[in-house]
């Protein structure tokens, strides 16, 4: 009997804290973003919600190519630039409350982060 009465904690607890949040972050730095990721899991960890992520999406690279004689005579030599952008996403069920706990820390300079919060129909 005691076996149900857990299952059913259980479910209640679920209940309580199935909104689904998701966290979007870019940077074109990595090691500032592994530091942002990693502190916010932590923190949904230690609150004991539910973590999926950070999932690595694919990184976003932007490209140009300039030549590099301004006056154009000369040989044809150009010169390409890169940027790179990476991506995690990091999804938590937590109710919206305690969104502030997650993400009240010390975020390091050129981190982007989106927050989405999706109310789930029970």
């Amino acid at each position: 009997m005691e076996t149900v009465d857990k299952k059913t904690q259980k479910e209640e607890q679920t209940d309580v804290t199935s909104h689904h949040l998701r966290i979007i972050l870019k940077s074109q730095e990595t090691k500032n973003l592994e530091y942002v990721s990693s502190t916010i899991v932590s923190l949904a960890k230690q609150g004991e919600f539910k973590v999926n992520g950070p999932k690595y999406m694919p990184n976003k690279i932007l490209k140009i190519t300039t030549r590099r004689s301004p006056c154009g005579n000369g040989t044809n030599t150009y010169d390409k630039f890169e940027m790179r952008i990476h991506t995690r996403v990091i999804d938590i069920w937590c109710p919206y409350s305690s969104i502030t706990e997650i993400t009240n820390f010390k975020i390091k300079p050129g981190v982007d982060i989106q927050i989405q919060y999706f109310k789930d129909e029970n």
